[in-house]
């Protein structure tokens, strides 16, 4: 357990996934969680502010869109740090799209400020989104760093990783041989 704790660690390569961005951006690891954060940022507006929305808006989107950066880091080939911190980023322009274009379903009525009084919706947005672009992209890349680190853990730790597949060969490693379709009463000896 030791070891596959240890050898999940691997040192950033900024250089290679730097050079891998374009092949990384048109993988599942980045555009299901881009899609899940667009999805979550249209989802209240259009159906408004009620449990399910809420809790969809702030695991994919928010502040700190942990949803999508486990997804993407824990579906991403490599540089897991980079797709979480760019699927974080697109969270942010979506919410900036949205706050732009009109009422966001009621979300900024329940901001308060330190003395208990309703905020302004410029300043919930601005809130929000300072938030979501400092803390909140960092955080995501680190979140999907330590989701691929997770996703190699279980891989090394597992008990059935180190199983041989069967090959259909025999312990000496001949193949055996086939029945060639005969009748049993008439096979070769």
């Amino acid at each position: 357990m030791t070891a596959a704790f240890r050898s999940s660690f691997r040192p950033i390569d900024w250089r290679g996934d730097l050079q891998a961005l374009p092949m990384l951006i048109r993988n599942k690891a980045f555009y299901v969680p881009v899609i899940l954060s667009g999805a979550s940022v249209a989802a209240l507006p259009l159906l408004g502010v009620n449990p399910l929305t809420s809790a969809f808006y702030q695991y994919f989107s928010f502040t700190a869109p942990l949803g999508t950066a486990f997804v993407a880091g824990f579906f991403a080939p490599r540089a897991s740090w980079l797709i979480g911190m760019l699927a974080a980023l697109a969270s942010v322009g979506f919410q900036a799209l949205a706050f732009s274009v009109g009422p966001f379903g009621g979300l900024f009525d329940s901001f308060l400020d330190a003395n208990g009084q309703p905020l302004t919706r410029a300043a919930a947005e601005s809130l929000i989104l300072s938030q979501a672009l400092f803390p909140g992209v960092p955080l995501s890349g680190f979140f999907a760093a330590a989701a691929a680190w997770y996703k190699r853990f279980l891989n090394r730790a597992s008990p059935n990783r180190a199983r041989p597949t069967p090959t259909g060969r025999r312990p000496d490693g001949k193949q055996p041989k086939r029945n060639e379709g005969r009748p049993i009463l008439a096979r070769r000896r």
